[in-house]
């Protein structure tokens, strides 16, 4: 379903679909690659949703208009809809599969490279019509920040369940 989503609406301006994107590539990943590369990218995955999941909140309380737009193009129900699966559903999911790696934890900030990666190439205070305030180095400096905490905390939070079992 996200395959198809991902070709046919995807829009790479926007970081959900970074998101969906590393949820597609860790899905087929899970399948076909060692499991040491595949918790690489589930953990990628699922920091880079679970921040996408926490973004968009914050970028609606702070009046980034994209979301406001994109509320009255499609009505309330459709964005709500929309919003849960694109936004939300991903890192349920992920977070489930990461938790099976517990044998494999180890945080790469991966997550965060890869958001560099994007506000190299876009610029997110433009893409998602924020105010004047929310000035260029903030979206980097705030973003990379809060995922290598993600990331750190999901690796954390598996490891402590993985050595409970263990004892």
């Amino acid at each position: 379903m996200f395959t198809i989503a991902l070709l046919t609406m995807g829009n790479s301006t926007h970081y959900t679909w970074w998101a969906i994107l590393g949820y597609v590539v860790s899905t087929f990943a899970t399948a076909v690659l060692p499991d040491a590369v595949s918790y690489r990218l589930d953990l990628t995955a699922v920091a880079t949703s679970v921040f996408v999941t926490l973004a968009v909140p914050v970028l609606s309380a702070i009046e980034c208009t994209l979301f406001v737009e994109a509320m009255n193009e499609n009505g309330t129900l459709l964005y709500a809809i929309g919003n849960w699966l694109l936004h939300f559903w991903p890192s349920v999911r992920l977070l489930r599969r990461v938790s099976m790696h517990t044998d494999k934890v180890k945080c790469t900030h991966n997550a965060a490279r890869l958001f560099a990666l994007y506000v190299a190439i876009q610029r997110p205070s433009i893409v998602y019509k924020c105010p004047n305030y929310m000035t260029p180095p903030v979206f980097p400096l705030a973003g990379i920040s809060v995922l290598f905490i993600i990331e750190y905390v999901i690796s954390i939070k598996i490891q402590a369940s993985h050595n409970a079992q263990v004892a």
